[in-house]
């Protein structure tokens, strides 16, 4: 009766409190974890707890509690599930982890090219960006111009995941 009614009080007193935090990097099974801009350790702790990474969000929010000096960037991140906080965390601090699409635009490539360059790189269908091309005038190209050609600047683009065919053609 005592431990069905009572067991986090007896485990308190007795000392047997259950562990709140994994042991380790992970068991292997990839999460992708999504930082939003403006999220905060709370919101971080909450997001690896809810992928499965962490096991609890008092040992995410408690390891930052204690590195004030440990911020986020935004994006996607490839981790595993089953992490420590600790090892969490440093995986979110480690660049190699954040997932980019890279798209290199040469110079002097024609539109069509460049739809079809960004199609291949964010696993996107050429006809997206066709379409998207057609509202030129809402991402900043002249008025008097008569499209988009020549408006797309040569760079190499890094992309996140789920970005679409009218925001590639924006950046």
């Amino acid at each position: 009766f005592a431990w069905t009614n009572y067991e986090d009080k007896v485990r308190e007193i007795v000392g047997w409190e259950l562990p709140n935090d994994y042991t380790g990097t992970g068991n292997g099974v990839e999460a992708i974890v999504i930082i939003q801009s403006g999220d905060i350790g709370s919101d971080v702790a909450r997001e690896l707890v809810e992928k499965g990474v962490t096991m609890t969000f008092d040992a995410v929010y408690d390891y930052l509690i204690a590195h004030p000096e440990i911020g986020f960037q935004p994006g996607n991140y490839r981790l595993q599930q089953q992490m420590s906080a600790e090892s969490a965390i440093a995986a979110l601090q480690d660049p190699a982890n954040k997932i980019l699409n890279s798209v290199t635009i040469p110079e002097g490539t024609a539109a069509v090219d460049v739809y079809e360059l960004l199609a291949a790189g964010l696993e996107l269908p050429v006809e997206d960006f066709t379409a998207a091309a057609k509202k030129w005038k809402s991402m900043g190209v002249p008025e008097n111009a008569t499209g988009i050609e020549g408006f797309l600047f040569p760079a190499t683009y890094d992309f996140d995941p789920g970005t679409t065919a009218e925001q590639a053609l924006q950046r």
